[in-house]
């Protein structure tokens, strides 16, 4: 009479898989934090290039002032360098 179930595994049989099993999960993971790794460095580059293409004049512009003097101009004349320019006009007004 043929067992109609799944066939049986030996100890030794059992403890193989078992073992081929948590190597193969130990590399998936390391080959998941290498990943994450060079996305982060990926992600950190990106960041610091388009910090970089940021012009000297304007570091020390916050991004509030242009807000209030977007708020303040019409909307047919807003454009970010009227913005920029109105920044510039108190500042050097208010250092004579």
């Amino acid at each position: 009479m043929a067992s109609s179930g799944p066939p049986r595994l030996s100890k030794v049989h059992k403890q193989r898989l078992i073992q081929r099993f948590k190597r193969e999960t130990a590399r998936r993971e390391q080959l998941l934090r290498q990943a994450g790794g060079r996305q982060a460095e990926e992600i950190s580059l990106k960041v610091k290039n388009r910090l970089n293409k940021i012009l000297r004049k304007f570091w020390d512009i916050k991004i509030r002032d242009i807000l209030e003097v977007e708020r303040e101009m019409p909307l047919d004349q807003l454009t970010l360098l009227k913005v920029l320019r109105q920044l510039e006009i108190p500042s050097s007004a208010s250092a004579v």
